[in-house]
């Protein structure tokens, strides 16, 4: 016997169930059934306040009443439940073979796609709840041949595996309970429960006609419940048929209605409002909540129904932080599991031919003790808690791509590894990939600290750099001793096993590898029913794996009282609040675009069964969630939408389900324009003002400070605002600063904000230290002074490098070329010495030519195993292009023997000691005549046959930027005429004229030469001056060149509008703009 009542409102639902469970005698067993956990005990709890003690109330889940019934015969037949990752572990299995015997027609491209055995586990799913095998899909279209192969190989390995799925259990129990005598003496109350497939129709049949009693409530608008407890009713509850009077009532009983509805007025308990994107939108949501509060609302009987938890529970939980206000999600959290996401990228290492880079993945992720032990046995497995029946127990469990902050790692009493060091000293190491690289590379790394920690005690024993190397050399050793083990475990893994062996290995690897392997674990458990499936292939243990070890599904600890409910519209069943908040009704967010089930079309559905979901059946349920969620308010109900689409920069509109609203509160279709209008009216946000319209409605500090700015920025009356925001400056000194600091930067007088303008006694000891006359300077650390100032500051003076922009390793950046190209130039030079091949002359071309390839092959080869290009051919293509032009520059150098003589290269000056280098080098640098200290690199020093007399040329491989006048280039271009002074300061040589080679063919092949007159001595000589001056003075603002930022380095420091800034500068604050004169001058020089 069966007592059903079907309304729209929760509250009529859940007080209709109460009054059965009152009126129920207190000696009889009750099987209280609801949607979700929470809602049975909330009934519970419901009805125990009003009876007082209860005995023999079972407060259930469908889910979990069918694992309780089916466990016994599942167990005679000695077959297992199984976790939902198993059940993809098998559709990937079925997947697999299906390929590996050529079985896939249609599918065939797509099913080696990650995503394309979990989506085949949602149709195989609904496909055996529906009670649908292999032989009743009858197409004989390719898709249907492929669906019906793949549900075939799902069951024969499901048959093998002996495991049960949920549609398993449910039948099981369904046929258990003809014969459960706990089900013939309990009654049984069904409170919102959810009937979607036959399986679910099932069992609560069974359970009906054998219960005791039985009442049954049922929300208005979901179909299928409906009519199978229709179809068992002995008795039926219908709505009121009266006219509801408020908002509230009518939106309960007529959204959706299809009847003509009478034009009325609205009432305040039923608010549609809109705001300016997602984030704002759930801000207005917790000042709303405040307001409820206010009123006398308990934050626990106030819910937030989302349809899009992935795009608001993020949100909301930051918003209501903000306002203070405890919430309780009751859908859980997908939080990041780090130890998890670390085997996971060890896997990846792996899969990627042993990269480096997964491996510095690995080690963020994973926090590892000292004491680590790198081999394992069986018995130092951890022991974990099967989760195989939780998802049975519980109902299926809400996987979102939501991650909530993560918990930080918990402390350990022995010293964590040096990982953030690990990850540069690999990077150093440039191991990149391939196993036989690891040894080898972190060896030669090794070596060379043992090379520089041997010079250091040579020629400065009281360096500070010694103990660094000798730290970097040790920290070397220990990641060597770390990582070495596990490559060489990684390695050691098969390419196809059992799911046994893969599970024992993983296992191994992970304690070898991580300080907390226990959630690791924990899923491999789950896995334990697949042990006995043969000849699983490495990538598919990837595929199964990586959809489940990265994330862990944490559920909300405690009870909700004294919290506000967050949920998704499902979680309404059975549940009812006071205060109602349901946001997101714009398109694509509520409701959900409807999509079909790219593996099973709804064409196909439809010729297979009339119970397969399709779109009709997608739309009917996306307004059923709409029902569910205003159905759960007692009071007042808070509809919402974001009107802008922030990350995409537009406009969103409003969904149809908002006009339906409008309809069912006062009978009257409004159109978009009129919704849009009244929703915005109604919250009153602006995008560019995040704050409201008045102070006491903040909902935190920083909305009070900007509402009361807003106050006083748009006053209206003549009251004085002067002073009034003066306690923001006062309660936050980091405000004041920035706030002035932003000021002075635009202001018209220099100031210290912008550089550093002048010397003060605290930097009056450093820029002393710094002058061109107490330390040495690189020649191209000096050009940048003419570019900006400031630019030189922070690479001359502070030396921070500048940021680098990174190319892949199959292209060679110009600097990566620059650098190769010189060298492999000294390279041969030097070779070339060695063979009495020099001066170069026709005679000696082959030699010359010979020595260039050996070099080029030799520095190309060093280059590759340092980068490990990805297509190789593609590198040694940009090597072959590098031949022609080296060999192009020696055959220019050779031809002009007659008239040039090649004497020096390489010739550095203030610089430590290389390979290749010019023997004739020296290591002091370079001292003008008016004591400016240069050190530097010339490319090539040659004579002049007819005059004895020296050219030095600078060699570049970029574009040429040379005039036909340029002397110094605007302070720009000073290498060739300050490394002729330098030689003739450092040699004693004449030199009477400075080249700037392009052999390149970016370059042109052309060459510019200075010659190194009076005029071109005495330019170089102000550039110096202005320097040095510059830095007794601490002369370096931010003053920019014209379109000197558009390329430089330390844009990020100095901000995109440092030009334009400086064009609205005063420059007769600073030294009466003597200095800007100065500068001003150089930069008009040729």
């Amino acid at each position: 016997m069966l007592r059903l009542v079907v309304s729209p409102r929760s509250e009529e639902r859940l007080s209709a169930a109460e009054a059965f469970l009152c009126e129920a005698p207190s000696d009889t067993e009750v099987l209280l059934v609801g949607a979700s956990r929470g809602a049975a005990l909330d009934l519970a709890a419901r009805v125990g306040a009003k009876r007082g003690a209860t005995f023999g109330l079972h407060r259930l889940t469908l889910g979990r009443l069918a694992a309780r019934l089916a466990a016994i015969d599942l167990a005679k037949r000695g077959i297992a439940p199984a976790s939902p990752l198993a059940i993809e572990a098998v559709v990937t299995r079925a997947v697999a073979d299906a390929l590996a015997q050529n079985l896939l027609d249609y599918f065939a491209p797509v099913a080696k796609t990650p995503s394309f055995s979990r989506t085949l586990c949602t149709t195989i799913a609904e496909l055996r709840a529906e009670r649908i095998g292999p032989d009743d899909i009858r197409g004989v279209d390719r898709r249907s041949s492929d669906i019906r192969t793949l549900l075939r190989l799902y069951e024969e390995h499901r048959a093998r595996a002996k495991i049960a799925d949920h549609a398993d259990v449910l039948f099981t129990a369904a046929a258990a309970t003809r014969e459960a005598a706990d089900v013939r003496r309990s009654m049984l109350v069904l409170v919102d429960v959810p009937i979607t497939s036959r399986a679910d129709e099932s069992l609560v049949t069974e359970l009906v006609r054998h219960a005791k009693q039985s009442f049954a409530c049922v929300p208005m608008g979901d179909g299928r419940a409906e009519r199978v407890l229709s179809t068992l009713a002995t008795s039926r509850v219908e709505p009121l048929p009266d006219e509801p009077g408020s908002a509230l009532s009518r939106l309960c009983q007529y959204i959706f209605a299809a009847e003509e509805i009478k034009p009325t007025e609205t009432s305040d308990d039923v608010a549609f409002f809109s705001a300016p994107g997602e984030r704002r939108e759930c801000v207005e949501i917790a000042r709303r909540i405040l307001a409820e509060a206010r009123r006398g609302v308990r934050f626990d009987d106030v819910a937030v129904f989302l349809r899009a938890p992935e795009a608001y529970a993020g949100l909301l939980e930051s918003a209501f932080a903000r306002a203070k206000i405890p919430a309780h999600f009751a859908f859980g959290s997908s939080q990041p599991e780090p130890s998890g996401r670390a085997l996971l990228a060890l896997l990846a290492c792996r899969a990627e031919d042993f990269s480096s880079k997964r491996f510095a993945e690995f080690l963020s992720l994973a926090p590892t003790n000292r004491d680590v032990v790198l081999t394992t046995n069986e018995s130092s497995l951890p022991s974990s808690r099967s989760e195989l029946l939780g998802a049975l127990l519980e109902g299926q469990p809400v996987m979102l791509p939501y991650e909530t902050t993560p918990t930080l790692p918990k402390a350990s009493s022995t010293p964590l590894l040096p990982t953030l060091l690990w990850e540069r000293l690999l990077a150093e190491a440039s191991i990149v990939g391939r196993k036989d690289r690891w040894p080898r590379r972190l060896d030669a790394l090794g070596q060379s600290f043992d090379r520089e920690l041997h010079l250091l005690r040579q020629t400065d024993s009281s360096s500070p750099r010694i103990d660094t190397v000798e730290r970097e050399s040790q920290a070397l050793r220990d990641l060597s001793d770390f990582a070495l083990p596990l490559i060489e475990a990684l390695a050691a893994l098969p390419q196809r096993a059992s799911w046994k062996v893969w599970l024992e290995e993983l296992g191994r690897i992970a304690t070898m590898a991580l300080e907390d392997p226990s959630h690791v674990i924990t899923t491999f458990t789950e896995l334990d029913p697949m042990a006995d499936v043969e000849d699983v292939a490495f990538d598919e243990v990837r595929r199964v794996l990586e959809g489940r070890l990265g994330t862990k599904t944490v559920q909300p600890s405690g009870r909700r009282y004294g919290e506000v409910f967050v949920g998704t519209p499902d979680l309404a069943r059975g549940r009812s609040f006071a205060v109602v908040f349901v946001p997101g009704l714009a398109e694509r967010l509520f409701p959900e675009a409807p999509r079909e089930d790219p593996i099973l079309l709804d064409a196909d559905r439809r010729a297979i069964s009339k119970t397969l979901w399709t779109q009709t059946d997608r739309g009917q349920y996306e307004r059923l969630l709409l029902r569910l969620s205003v159905g759960a308010a007692r009071q007042r109900v808070h509809l919402s939408y974001p009107r802008v689409e922030v990350t995409a920069g537009r406009p969103r509109m409003p969904s149809f389900y908002g006009l339906d609203v409008r309809r069912a509160t006062t009978g009257i279709l409004p159109d978009h324009d009129t919704l849009e209008r009244d929703a915005a009216t109604a919250s009153g946000t602006r995008l560019a003002w995040p704050a409201p319209a008045l102070p006491e409605d903040a909902i935190d500090d920083a909305e009070h400070d900007l509402a009361m700015l807003g106050l006083l920025l748009h006053s209206s009356n003549d009251a004085p605002t002067a002073g009034r925001a003066q306690y923001l400056l006062d309660l936050n000194p980091h405000l004041a600063r920035s706030l002035r600091s932003r000021s002075a930067r635009w202001d018209r007088p220099y100031s210290h904000h912008d550089g550093v303008i002048r010397k003060t006694a605290a930097t009056a000891p450093v820029l002393n230290a710094n002058r061109l006359r107490t330390r040495s300077f690189a020649v191209t650390a000096i050009e940048k002074f003419a570019a900006c100032p400031y630019r030189f500051l922070l690479a001359a003076i502070h030396r921070i490098p500048a940021r680098e922009r990174r190319t892949t390793p199959d292209r060679l950046d110009p600097i990566t070329r620059g650098v190769l190209f010189h060298r492999v130039q000294a390279a041969a030079l030097a070779a070339l010495e060695k063979q009495d091949g020099l001066p170069l002359c026709l005679d000696r071309q082959t030699q010359a030519l010979r020595a260039l390839d050996q070099c080029l092959d030799k520095a190309a080869r060093d280059h590759e195993e340092r980068v490990l290009p990805t297509v190789s051919s593609v590198f040694w293509d940009e090597i072959e292009r590098m031949r022609i032009e080296l060999h192009g520059w020696m055959m220019q150098v050779i031809e002009d023997h007659d008239h040039l003589e090649l004497i020096r290269y390489d010739l550095s000056f203030g610089l430590p000691l290389h390979e290749h280098e010019d023997p004739r080098s020296m290591a002091e640098a370079a001292k003008l005549n008016e004591g400016f200290l240069l050190h530097g690199a010339i490319d090539v020093v040659e004579r002049h046959v007819a005059t004895s007399q020296c050219r030095v040329t600078d060699i570049k491989t970029g574009t040429s930027f040379a005039k036909p006048t340029m002397v110094i280039g605007g302070g720009e271009v000073l290498q060739p005429v300050l490394y002729a002074l330098s030689y003739e300061a450092v040699w004693n040589e004449r030199v009477v004229d400075a080249r700037l080679s392009f052999c390149t063919h970016r370059g042109g092949h052309t060459e510019h030469v200075i010659a190194l007159d009076g005029a071109a001595r005495e330019r170089a000589k102000r550039v110096l001056e202005l320097v040095d001056d510059a830095i007794d003075k601490g002369f370096f603002p931010a003053a920019p060149r014209e379109n000197a930022c558009d390329n430089c380095g330390y844009r990020i420091v100095c901000g995109p509008h440092e030009e334009r800034r400086a064009a609205r500068k005063d420059e007769s604050t600073v030294d009466d703009g003597v200095m800007f004169s100065r500068l001003r001058a150089i930069r008009s020089e040729p």
